[in-house]
């Protein structure tokens, strides 16, 4: 079985969890880490100046759910639910395609071990803040957030 992008209320369902981690802010800001950031966490492009409305944000971040959901389709070889596809497809929006792709969290899904897949998105809690890698709080309830998405059986 091949996994499939999500459709209709599912992933109207994705795309509200996904707004729901990462909040909605319409004008940029810089992220803990200080990257410009605007919408839900959407950082490419970015400018201090950048302002967008609400229907702009969910455009954007759908665009960007499509986007890394790809990502996850193309790179899980293993069927996988709903809830683990969105959890996945969440974790690549923050970390980015390639932060995903080689993670330990893919490797254990693609060697048969969803649940050690799941527990694993826990790793990526950190950011560079100074030079240092520390636990950032947000990243840490988020990757709560995902794993406990990940667990959870339909």
């Amino acid at each position: 079985m091949r996994n499939k992008i999500l459709t209709g209320a599912a992933f109207a369902a994705a795309l509200s969890g996904l707004i729901g981690l990462e909040g909605m802010e319409l004008v940029a800001y810089k992220d803990i880490v200080g990257v410009p950031t605007i919408c839900s966490g959407t950082t490419r492009g970015v400018k201090m100046s950048d302002t967008k409305t609400a229907e702009q944000c969910w455009t954007i971040a759908a665009s960007e759910y499509r986007e890394y959901e790809k990502t996850v389709i193309d790179n899980i070889k293993v069927p996988i639910n709903k809830n683990q596809q969105a959890s996945l497809t969440y974790f690549c929006v923050n970390v980015g395609k390639y932060g995903c792709a080689g993670s330990t969290t893919f490797r254990e899904f693609n060697a048969g071990n969803p649940e050690k897949g799941c527990r694993a998105l826990r790793m990526w809690n950190k950011g560079t803040i100074n030079g240092k890698k520390v636990v950032i709080k947000g990243l840490d309830n988020r990757r709560k957030a995902e794993e406990t998405l990940c667990l959870k059986p339909l």
